[in-house]
């Protein structure tokens, strides 16, 4: 309700409580699963790589999802041709997905609103098949196969869309419960918004037309931000220059609009592929497969002139070296973890910070042949960590006489918070 105090006029909301470091349901997001190898995350601290039980089973190189319970402990994963339980066993009807080993986000898992036991998994065929399967769903009961989760009979690869892009993403509704699943036409054109509800996955979407797309090149990803209100992907063409087209989202309706876009080369085939916010929504993050690097843009620069002017390009590889970036992925760590060169992973420590403050780092982990992690890094809906609102963002250990900087994220720019620290 509103009070009137000394002619300023304040919303007073309810009182909440929190645990600090208490990151809502960032839970579900603490175990990743790639090629050959496994992160799993804990806190602030630098996640632990242990050996995946993937390879030998998996062939997809370019798409991963996983979820977890809100205590960190794995529920599923998938690579959008199979989906493992959380004993690493392919479910019983788990194989044979309508994903593709080559495609940029060939896969999703969403959990379905006002269900404990039922996710959603979404698949996108890729470039390889031209795109002819399109965005397909199966459905996955986590009470079959005593608790360990099956795909339900009959609820597997049912279409929703063809000739999508290699690309599938999500964001929560306006609500904190429904779930919009986006994906672009394969070249570019236009946005399908699909609405997930405790009644299913609607069956028309929302479209968001947009003029400028591609030719026959819908490689790389689709990224909402955290909060929900921009949607960035990338538009890959036979026809340079290659672009991202990013724009102002609706969380209440599903439409996409006020475009721009970032334009790379007309003279070499610059090729956007990896694209992430940061956890403030602040930077926009874009790596480039061929030609390779990797440029921040400050979102909050203001115009759409000023977006671009802010470009600068972050990794240590100039001159002649050519680096692939592949896909980026936030951290339930608040770090950007970068797919580099197929046997490289990177990251971004400080993300919410301008430019090389940022604290690019090359080489995390570094793995020669035979191990591969392939350009995967995992596909998440975008707002896990935003279920509990308001959201206080910042380090989850807080050492004795250190200093550490808290936020707190709003959906509205107009919000401001009042902090009472009552303890020592």
């Amino acid at each position: 309700y509103n009070i009137a105090n000394s002619n300023q006029c304040s919303d007073t909301s309810d009182v909440f409580y929190f645990k600090i470091g208490d990151c809502g349901d960032a839970g579900m997001l603490e175990n990743w699963y790639l090629p050959n190898f496994s992160l799993h995350f804990s806190g602030t601290s630098f996640p632990v790589v242990g050996y995946s039980a993937v390879p030998g089973q998996s062939v997809a190189d370019e798409c991963t999802s996983s979820l977890s319970d809100r205590d960190g402990n794995l529920l599923l994963y998938t690579d959008g041709l199979t989906v493992w339980n959380r004993n690493h066993q392919s479910m019983p009807n788990g194989s044979g997905l309508a994903g593709c080993y080559s495609s940029t986000q060939g896969c999703l898992l969403a959990p379905k609103p006002g269900s404990t036991t039922l996710y959603y998994l979404f698949t996108a065929d890729c470039g390889e098949n031209q795109y002819t399967g399109g965005l397909k769903y199966s459905v996955i009961d986590l009470s079959l196969n005593g608790g360990l989760g099956d795909v339900i009979t009959g609820q597997k690869n049912l279409p929703v869309r063809s000739k999508i892009n290699e690309h599938v993403g999500g964001t929560y509704h306006s609500n904190g419960t429904d779930i919009w699943i986006s994906a672009a036409s394969f070249d570019g054109d236009t946005m399908y918004s699909y609405l997930l509800s405790a009644a299913g996955l609607a069956t028309t979407p929302v479209i968001s037309p947009f003029a400028n797309g591609g030719f026959n090149g819908g490689i790389g990803e689709i990224k909402f931000s955290n909060d929900g209100l921009k949607v960035a992907y990338c538009i890959n063409s036979t026809v340079l220059p290659n672009r991202v087209r990013v724009a102002d989202f609706n969380k209440n309706t599903g439409i996409a609009s006020n475009p721009f876009e970032i334009t790379y080369s007309s003279l070499v085939n610059e090729t956007p592929y990896g694209i992430e916010f940061s956890p403030d929504n602040s930077k926009l993050y874009v790596g480039l497969l061929r030609q390779g690097k990797v440029f921040q843009y400050n979102m909050a620069a203001g115009t759409p002139a000023a977006i671009l002017a802010s470009e600068i390009r972050l990794d240590p590889f100039t001159g002649t070296t050519t680096k692939q970036f592949a896909n980026m992925s936030l951290g339930p760590d608040g770090r950007i973890w970068i797919s580099r060169d197929q046997f490289y992973i990177d990251y971004i420590d400080q993300p919410n910070l301008a430019g090389t403050a940022c604290g690019y780092t090359v080489d995390f982990l570094n793995n020669p042949n035979p191990l591969w992690f392939g350009w995967a890094m995992p596909n998440f809906v975008k707002g896990i960590e935003l279920l509990s609102t308001p959201r206080i963002s910042g380090p989850r250990k807080i050492c004795v006489n250190v200093t550490e900087t808290f936020e707190v994220a709003y959906a509205f720019p107009a919000d401001s918070p009042i902090w009472i620290h009552p303890g020592p």
